[in-house]
Parts: structure tokens; sequence; C-alpha cells
């Protein structure tokens, strides 16, 4: 007599959790295929005319994209003690301790100031990283060596002074430049903007962000 209720309920359940899945797997196919836009912004001039540009590349070239993120999300975990688990192409999490991270890399770029690296960092990675208890921004540098771990509250002080893409889909995305001055690593904005330096916050081989 409670077999017909048992399984009524139960593909009540079921159908419950399959919504759900769909709804997870939706939200994953959308995340994905904006992470599958270029990490390296299309291009770079400033909005107040300025030379962003790498020198020697044109802004219209495209360069071979660089893939060395999972080396750095793996010393990123090593230096957090995390297991930090994919959730995206470039945002990875651990459960645990509700750490996120979004994990962008840039070939380097020579200049006559020092080597340059240049990353987009999307909206909608700033609102994934908003909804974790801890979140930082990370921008492999080069290799896995140079990796700057960039707390969400400072990343969000300093978008002000970025120059920034706004796409035709209403989608944007911020310039994130980092330069090296000799032992110094700076993170250069528009040229009315301070330029904060950032080394303390740099994972630069065994040694550790702080």
């Amino acid at each position: 007599m409670i077999a017909l209720p048992l399984k009524h309920g139960f593909a009540k359940f079921s159908s419950t959790r399959e919504y759900t899945r769909v709804d997870e797997i939706i939200d994953l196919v959308f995340s994905t295929a904006e992470d599958i836009l270029e990490e390296t912004p299309e291009e770079l001039a400033g909005e107040d005319g300025s030379e962003d540009t790498p020198s020697g590349r044109d802004p219209k070239e495209r360069e071979k994209p660089v893939s060395f993120n999972l080396a750095c999300v793996d010393k990123i975990g090593k230096f957090f003690n995390a297991d930090l688990t994919k959730q995206s192409r470039v945002v990875f999490g651990d459960l645990d301790s509700g750490l996120t991270i979004t994990c962008a890399v840039s070939k380097e770029y020579k200049n006559s100031s020092g080597p340059g690296y240049w990353f987009a960092f999307q909206q909608h990675q700033l609102e994934k990283l908003s909804e974790a208890s801890s979140a930082y921004a990370c921008f492999g540098c080069g290799s896995p060596e140079q990796i700057a771990v960039l707390p969400l509250e400072f990343i969000k002080s300093q978008l002000e002074g970025m120059n920034q893409t706004i796409r035709e889909d209403g989608r944007l995305y911020w310039h994130v430049q980092i330069h090296r001055e000799a032992e110094k690593w700076v993170m250069h904005r528009r040229k009315e903007y301070e330029w904060p330096e950032i080394t303390s916050m740099m994972l630069l081989g065994v040694e550790g962000a702080t």
C-alpha cells in the first residue's frame, strides 16, 4: 500500500534534483563560455590616448595564447594550503575554506621600463569573487614563478583607474597591467591615477605573498 506513494515521492524528488542539476549545468556553460574569451585584452590603447600597447605589437594582432594556469593554481593552492578545484576555465575554489580565486596568465612583453604583463579581468569574474568569503584575483606573469596574488578588496579599489573595454553585447573587462621595474612590481593605471606597488603581493618562486 505504501509502495506507490514512495515511488511518487521519489519521482518528485528526483525531478527536483534533475532541474537543479540542469540549472547548475547552464550556469557552468555560460561561465565557461565567458572565460574562453581572451585573457589578454584585445587592444590596449588607453582611453586617454596613451600608448599602452606592448612594444612592437600591433594592437589588432592576435597573440598565441599562453597556458600555465594550472601550474599557477597548484602553487597558489600550496601557498594557502587549500585544495583548489576547477569551477570554470579561470575560477577555482576550495569549498572547505571558502577560498575562491581567479587565475589569468600573460606572456612577457619587453619595453624600456622593464618587463610588462597584460590581462583581461572580466566583470563576471569580479562578481564570482564577490560571492566568496575569501577571494583573490591572481595573475601569472610570464611563468608560474611570478604570480600576483591580489586580495579582492585591493583589486576592487584599483578598478576606477584602469582602462576598460565594453563589448557590443554589454559585457566589459578591465585591462590589468603589471610591470616589473628592477626588483619592484607595480600595477600601471591611467596617468592621472596612482600606480600602486604590489611587490608584497607577489608569489615569487618559493616565496609567499604577504
